[in-house]
């Protein structure tokens, strides 16, 4: 038998779990406090308790612990990986956190949570979302772990082991089915004289993510050997006020990847439409006493930098509004330039330099239908080759 203070082993029969249970100290009213620790099994169990009473005895703050998820959540954005990810990011995650996990286990503490109940939530999430997304919120939950893990307040990451989830037979395609080459140029032509023009002609021509093209800068256009250059992206970030309500603001970025910092080449058609909108902005900004120069190539009425979320709105009214022309999202005129040009023989390798992916394993596999129309040119030139 244990002597007093040194705690016990304990099996949790309603989780499947073995606890490791060490007194820790006293609460105001008198009563014992403890630090409890989930275990795979009753070896493992016994060694944390090992562990806890030593930094118990060394003076270790072993009940901080006891925050709940959500509370080491919220520190670990606000103070920790404020660092490390973008604010865009962050906010993106704290989306899914409140949609996904904290519901469940928010107001749980962070060291009671188990391997077994993350897995069986994540199975439930399966059931409902793509895989995409489950994979994504255990890979945000196993962040905080790997956090709280450096920082002595749990023993376990309940990711741990836990497979990324495959795709269901029944799952769509993230990507939708891009223009073909004869609704791109419909689109164009529909395009013509209004605000969407220019926009249209260059991100059909390069690619360019939407945060991309809104961050671009006339300084990043050289005219005389018809290149532009990518180096920023232009994005909205929020913050969360005192008050509880979040702001949104607008930031520069680099590019998404390390392979997104690029030069790319202008078709004729793209540079006549970056010459043409050079010159109309440069005859507002002299007649229009309140122009802001932002220096950006596209600008709202006053010059200053466009809202992406803005902009996306007005694309979407207008394109649904244009009969005869197939609705796709911004990203997906991007899809539509990898596939025309796998389907005029370009290779993956340079497809990937216009794209800024940072490897043509990454192309393929976004693009990979237009493979076997490359393989089918592929095999009947070597037989021309060979039958002459």
């Amino acid at each position: 038998m244990r002597s007093r203070g040194e705690g016990t082993v304990q099996y949790k029969a309603a989780t499947k779990t073995w606890f490791a249970k060490v007194p820790i100290g006293k609460y105001p009213n008198g009563k014992t406090k403890y630090k409890q620790v989930s275990a795979p099994t009753k070896a493992k169990a016994e060694k944390i308790r090992l562990r806890l009473i030593g930094q118990r005895d060394q003076g270790v703050r072993l009940d901080l612990g006891n925050q709940t998820f959500r509370q080491y959540s919220e520190w670990f954005y606000a103070v920790e990986a404020i660092h490390k990810i973008r604010p865009q990011t962050i906010g993106n995650y704290q989306q899914m956190l409140s949609k996904h996990v904290y519901p469940t286990f928010g107001a749980r503490k962070l060291h009671e949570i188990t391997r077994q109940e993350v897995l069986g939530h994540l199975n439930e999430l399966r059931a409902k979302y793509a895989s995409s997304t489950v994979n994504q919120v255990k890979a945000i939950i196993s962040g905080i772990y790997r956090s709280a893990l450096l920082n002595n307040l749990v023993d376990l990451n309940p990711c741990r082991d836990i497979p990324r989830f495959n795709p269901r037979r029944d799952e769509e395609l993230k990507v939708q089915e891009p223009w073909s080459a004869e609704e791109a140029q419909a689109a164009l032509k529909a395009a013509e004289g209004t605000e969407f023009e220019t926009f249209m002609i260059l991100m059909l021509h390069t690619a360019l993510r939407l945060g991309e093209c809104l961050g671009l800068h006339w300084d990043d256009i050289d005219f005389e050997q018809s290149t532009c250059r990518i180096e920023r992206t232009l994005r909205e970030g929020t913050q969360t006020l005192p008050s509880g309500q979040r702001k949104s603001f607008l930031q520069y970025n680099h590019p998404k990847t390390t392979h997104g910092n690029r030069t790319i080449d202008l078709a004729p058609a793209a540079l006549d439409a970056l010459v043409r909108e050079k010159a109309r902005q440069d005859a507002q900004k002299e007649w229009l006493p309140e122009w802001m120069n932002s220096g950006c190539v596209f600008t709202n009425e006053i010059g200053t930098e466009l809202w992406p979320s803005t902009f996306s709105g007005r694309y979407r009214r207008w394109l649904r509004n244009e009969s005869g022309l197939r609705y796709i999202r911004i990203h997906d005129l991007r899809h539509t330039f990898a596939h025309l040009a796998v389907d005029q023989g370009s290779s993956f390798e340079a497809i990937q330099d216009v794209l800024g992916h940072s490897s043509p394993t990454i192309t393929k596999t976004i693009y990979g239908r237009g493979i076997t129309s490359l393989k089918r040119d592929a095999t009947r030139g070597v037989g021309r080759i060979l039958a002459s």
